[in-house]
């Protein structure tokens, strides 16, 4: 058995470990290593920052809903898109300064100022709201850094991290017109909705009875006092649903049919967010004479991952469910690990996404099946295609681990 910490994390049960997590190597760039030092644990916090933006942005992408929404979907798409390409291009600079990136929940959040969101789902403008707080820390961070950079004499992270600071100044610019529109859907114009809460009270340790009321005089409870501290957690006025709860959904599917499948399509996504960050981890990290084409393909891979989450996730929105998109919510559905924060050899590195791979493949056939029995001939046609896509880079991945020419494991232990 793998070595688990937590309940999500593990150690591989094999390949050999190439460079310890938080150490710093000699680089090629002939920088001195008190350098690198100090703009690694610098490049980490943005890094992380940029992650955590990532994900905050891509769950609002998912979720929004009202007169607004091609337009905020529009621009969250695209947002989220490009925040991701500055977390590949910061793990690189980390990588090419002998460091590693944080890669698992715990090394992210113990560097990042940019909080998660709680899984609830929240309305549009607190969002939005939250989002360009986000993006004020975010800039705040990377533009301290781009004096750092300056002053260690790394013109090269610098002007990196300039051109990063004027892209996320200008998508912060964006939320801004986008939160001063008269038409955005203000806090005080949403409803409370009706939910039927599939979590098992007695699962729910984070929440805390504060003997608050509803305007209808039911109780509510506020969790925010126990929530852990890198997760933001707006006031519950601006509250639109509950994690773990399903609403009555436009597609007329009965709540009870909508209810499995939505707990099916999130153990889904929580597999492809592990998969997702696990193979950005390793075309982050990949190295020796298959780099050029090892790394192309995992690229175009992780690229592939992120549409079908896409979609996945937004199929779970219309059918009344919050899709998974905090740590919490991928602790509970997640059918794989997380690989710790180490960094291996590509061989055994490829190994573990390709058994990533081929458990979400199986899972998929299954929940095809499930989608049949339902009769949600929508939902089963989405897996189907998406199926397909798993099964093709399946094959790539087994075709690299045949090829002679990829480096072995034994020959990594000299």
């Amino acid at each position: 058995m793998a070595t688990k910490r937590g309940r999500l994390v593990r150690t591989p049960e094999s390949g050999a470990r190439l460079q310890e997590w938080g150490t710093v190597e000699a680089n090629a760039l002939r920088l001195d290593r008190d350098v690198t030092t100090a703009l690694v644990d610098a490049l980490a916090v943005d890094h992380a920052g940029s992650f955590n933006l990532f994900y905050l942005l891509r769950k609002h992408y998912w979720t929004a809903e009202g007169a607004e929404l091609g337009q905020v979907a529009s621009a969250l798409k695209q947002m989220y898109r490009r925040v991701g390409d500055v977390t590949d291009e910061l793990a690189f600079r980390i990588v090419e300064l002998g460091g590693i990136p944080p890669t698992t929940p715990a090394t992210i959040q113990e560097h990042a100022a940019v909080h998660l969101e709680a899984e609830d789902r929240y309305d549009l403008r607190a969002s939005l709201e939250g989002d360009r707080a986000a993006y004020a820390t975010l800039v705040e961070s990377v533009r301290e850094h781009v004096g750092l950079a300056d002053r260690m004499g790394d013109s090269a992270t610098g002007e990196r991290l300039s051109r990063h600071l004027e892209l996320l100044e200008r998508d912060a610019d964006r939320l801004d017109q986008l939160l001063e529109a008269d038409t955005l859907v203000r806090a005080e114009a949403t409803d409370d909705v009706d939910a039927i809460d599939t979590a098992d009270v007695a699962d729910n340790a984070d929440t805390a009875d504060t003997g608050q009321t509803h305007s209808d005089g039911s109780k509510r409870t506020d969790t925010r006092a126990e929530h852990p501290s890198h997760l933001r957690r707006p006031d519950d006025t601006h509250l639109r649903q509950r994690w773990d709860t399903v609403v009555e959904n436009e597609l007329r599917l009965d709540p009870r049919v909508a209810e499995e499948l939505i707990r099916a399509l999130n153990s889904d996504l929580s597999g492809l967010y592990i998969l997702f960050n696990q193979v950005r981890k390793h075309y982050w990290t990949v190295e020796g004479a298959e780099w050029g084409h090892v790394d192309d393909f995992l690229v175009a891979a992780a690229d592939r991952l992120s549409d079908v989450t896409d979609t996945l996730a937004i199929r779970v929105h219309a059918l009344g469910g919050v899709p998974v998109c905090g740590p919490k919510g991928v602790r509970q559905h997640a059918p794989l690990y997380i690989e710790d924060a180490h960094r291996y050899d590509v061989r055994s590195s490829v190994e573990r996404d390709l058994d990533g791979y081929s458990t979400l493949a199986v899972q998929f056939r299954e929940h095809i099946e499930l989608a049949d029995r339902m009769r949600d001939q929508a939902t089963g046609e989405l897996l189907r295609s998406h199926s397909k896509t798993l099964e093709d880079d399946i094959r790539v991945l087994q075709s690299y681990l045949a090829d002679d020419s990829l480096v072995r494991r034994d020959a990594t232990h000299e």
